[in-house]
């Protein structure tokens, strides 16, 4: 009988014990009986055929588990014995991650990623960022920021970050779109919102630095606030900053501030302060400045 070599394993894995290399003088057919001899009690598959198989069990500890081989030939039996050593094994789950598919960036602007990663474990997290050939900051945290290359035409760059506990590890990958400038044409979404967390009507309040993404434009907070971000408002909020490069109508019913800039009349505006209801291009006040012609209406 030949009960193969001992071996150690680490669970989970399927364990083979391999009784193949048993042999008889006569060549006589052999029948083959396996059974467990010591350690925690396992469930051995075809135990009466030349291998048999068993999934290993948890331990916290190394324990060994002993089986022994039988081996008949229909006259006289043999034996032999084989231990596996059973390693403590790891109940670790890898990292989840949480990234968009998809994001855009115009040429010469600055994108920033951030990966949202939750871990079951709370182990302690390491990033890495393949950034597709880019240069990007922030390459081995959680937020990967860089300047979009200029580009001839529109293009697409995957990005991959892979977050490890130490022991498991995740991998997600985004695909970035660099659009050409002279190709953007008019709109009045920004395709790079799926990029940034949507605004929360239920949360307490967002403080200053925070981006969000609202009615498909990206808004930073000025500082401590409440308010909704958006340009539908009678009142412009002011506690918000628009940071997508969209190109807006003028509203007659609507407060802009100093920088704010509108389209009218195929033109467009910036206002120099405080203002409501003074068509640009026809007031006399100064309140806007024309910086050229217009992309949309």
């Amino acid at each position: 009988a030949n009960a193969g070599a001992d071996q150690t394993v680490t669970p989970p894995v399927t364990v083979t014990l391999d009784g193949s290399g048993s042999t008889d003088s006569d060549d006589d057919a052999l029948t083959y009986d396996w059974t467990q001899l010591t350690g925690p009690v396992v469930s051995l598959a075809n135990a009466h055929s030349a291998m048999t198989t068993f999934l290993a069990p948890l331990v916290t500890a190394s324990t060994d588990l002993t089986f022994q081989l039988t081996v008949h030939d229909g006259t006289a039996s043999a034996t032999d014995q084989v231990t596996v050593t059973v390693l403590p094994g790891s109940d670790n789950t890898a990292p989840q991650l949480t990234l968009p598919a998809t994001a855009s960036v115009a040429e010469g602007a600055m994108l920033s990623l951030t990966v949202h990663v939750t871990d079951e474990d709370g182990d302690a997290l390491t990033y890495s960022w393949n950034t597709g050939g880019l240069t990007a900051t922030g390459t081995t945290s959680d937020t990967i920021s860089f300047t979009a290359p200029t580009v001839t035409a529109d293009r697409d760059v995957t990005m991959t970050v892979t977050v490890s506990d130490g022991e498991l590890s995740a991998s997600a990958s985004v695909v970035v779109t660099i659009t050409d400038s002279d190709n953007v044409g008019c709109r009045r979404t920004d395709p790079n919102a799926a990029a940034h967390p949507a605004w929360d009507s239920t949360k307490d309040f967002y403080v200053g630095g925070e981006r969000v993404a609202h009615q498909g434009l990206v808004w930073e907070a000025k500082y401590w606030t409440q308010e909704e971000p958006a340009v539908g408002a009678t009142d412009w909020p002011s506690d918000w900053t628009l940071l997508s490069n969209v190109e807006l109508p003028w509203n007659p019913e609507r407060v802009y501030v100093a920088d704010d800039a509108v389209n009218h009349n195929g033109r467009r505006y910036r206002a120099s302060w405080w203002t409501r209801g003074n068509p640009p291009g026809t007031d006399n006040t100064g309140v806007w400045t024309d910086i050229g012609a217009s992309t949309c209406p």
